[in-house]
């Protein structure tokens, strides 16, 4: 057995929760199975295995609030390594590396960031020399880092975007919004026509199957016909997922028996197909199967059940694109159950099989924890996304970020909001003002198809807390303003 081990002798930059939540990952960035203990100022990561690695642990940064930060790739040896340090290392590193990209594609980096970079590097040359300063230096550095990793993507990266989308155009990537089974009032109508260029709605099993002999269809009949009466694409799905809130009861008890549940899904799914096969433009066959769920399915019955949706759904789609979901795209779970296949590798195994798969969009639901992804810099997001570009395939991003942080008792999601930090709880970590530097970064990558905002109102039943675009009044939150500059600015 390895083990890594860190030298941390205050906390006080350490979330609650973030010893469970650290991981070490390897080159790949898929984090093995650890275990973590606390012990004297020490931090201690056990795993199987003996390789080199790097560290993810969520860090309070002064002006950032929580973000995971990382070291650089680190051997395993008996003297324990400065965590703070070390992460100052990592950040910098990311920092000059995106510095460097931008100067090699003769972006012009402000002379604010050069000098922003010159104080990092003097910080962490400081906290690597003086023993005493460690602490002190290294959290000059990992800030002033933060600072460059954010200029860098508010302002240099998207002047980029915006020049490109003068002297070529919109952009060819479109903006989508994610509907609930409901009809839009005349308001929310107003929105999605005036911003969004395509509606997302999901296809609940448990709604649209609620007993074994019986397909309830009228509400989706209702939001497909408003939506091509609009002249809106219409993506539908994921037509299974493995959670409670989709899942019908006829067919929970069917969990422990596979052969009866995979019969039961592919005869739903193509009975919708084929009722809705003239009127959708882009199937989801199946979402998050690279988690469990509710079921106790082997990763290799999940795979089978991937298998058995696309087939599905592509026998009766005729030439609509058939896409499947993955949730939690960075895999933080890994690090505490075992599973052989990550994210990206399930969904590289699904390619590699060559069953017509036409896309693959990623669930980026940021700062939820557990059921969601930990809190990310717009960088971490960016470096996310080209991962899983290099599997060759169209990619769509279901993104959701919450606008507070306090208990939301309409959403039904087994997931909390992360605090930005103790000091501050009304803030939650990642909030929705960041969508407005992220989704033009995701809108301008080749591979990225469209981008989706994954959930639409916060004022019924919903699954996370406080992501709507509506709050719970029914009032447009101010994200929807953004979005409606975004798409004039960069896709009209």
């Amino acid at each position: 057995m390895g083990q890594m081990v860190f030298y941390a002798p205050t906390s006080d930059s350490l979330p609650p929760h973030a010893l469970e939540q650290a991981y070490l990952a390897g080159v790949e960035a898929i984090p093995w199975r650890s275990c973590n203990r606390w012990s004297d100022g020490t931090l201690c990561l056990e795993r199987s295995v003996s390789e080199s690695g790097s560290l993810h642990i969520l860090w309070l940064v002064p002006g950032h609030g929580q973000r995971v930060l990382s070291t650089c790739t680190l051997m395993e040896r008996s003297e324990p390594y400065h965590l703070a340090t070390e992460l100052a290392r990592g950040t910098l590193h990311r920092a000059r590396t995106l510095v460097a990209e931008s100067a090699a594609q003769q972006v012009a980096v402000p002379e604010r960031i050069e000098r922003w970079m010159a104080e990092a590097v003097a910080a962490f040359i400081e906290a690597a020399t003086v023993p005493s300063a460690a602490d002190g230096a290294a959290a000059r550095s990992i800030a002033r880092a933060c600072d460059v990793i954010d200029a860098m993507c508010r302002d240099v990266l998207l002047e980029r975007i915006r020049a490109v989308r003068e002297a070529s155009g919109p952009l060819s990537s479109l903006l989508a919004a994610r509907l609930e089974l409901d009809e839009p009032d005349d308001a929310s109508g107003r929105y999605l026509h005036g911003v969004f260029q395509a509606v997302s709605l999901p296809c609940r099993w448990a709604q649209l199957q609620p007993t074994e002999d019986a397909l309830v269809c009228d509400t989706l009949m209702t939001q497909i016909s408003w939506c091509r009466a609009r002249g809106l694409p219409v993506f539908a799905g994921p037509l299974l997922q493995l959670d409670a809130a989709s899942l019908p009861a006829w067919v929970t008890a069917a969990v422990g028996n596979y052969e009866r549940f995979e019969a039961a899904a592919r005869q739903y799914a193509q009975a919708i197909v084929r009722r809705f096969r003239d009127s959708v433009d882009v199937w989801l066959c199946a979402g998050r199967l690279n988690l469990p769920g509710r079921t106790e399915f082997s990763e290799e019955q999940r795979l089978r059940l991937a298998v058995v949706m696309i087939e599905a759904v592509r026998e009766g789609c005729g030439r609509s694109p058939v896409v499947i979901s993955f949730d939690q795209p960075w895999a933080e779970y890994l690090a505490a159950v075992d599973h052989d296949l990550s994210p990206l590798h399930f969904a590289d195994a699904l390619v590699r099989a060559e069953l017509g798969i036409s896309g693959i969009a990623l669930e980026m639901n940021l700062g939820y924890w557990p059921g969601g992804s930990l809190p990310r810099d717009v960088l971490s997001v960016s470096r996310q996304v080209d991962r899983w570009s290099l599997l060759g395939m169209p990619l769509l991003v279901f993104l959701s970020l919450p606008s507070r942080v306090e208990e939301d008792p309409q959403a039904t999601a087994d997931t909390a909001v992360t605090c930005r930090d103790r000091g501050v709880p009304a803030m939650p970590a990642m909030d929705q003002g960041l969508a407005v530097q992220i989704i033009p970064l995701l809108l301008a990558k080749p591979a990225v198809n469209a981008v989706v905002w994954s959930q639409w109102s916060d004022q019924r039943r919903h699954e996370f807390p406080h992501a709507g675009l509506l709050d719970p009044t029914g009032q447009a939150k101010p994200l929807l303003a953004d979005l409606a500059t975004i798409r004039r600015d960069l896709l009209s």
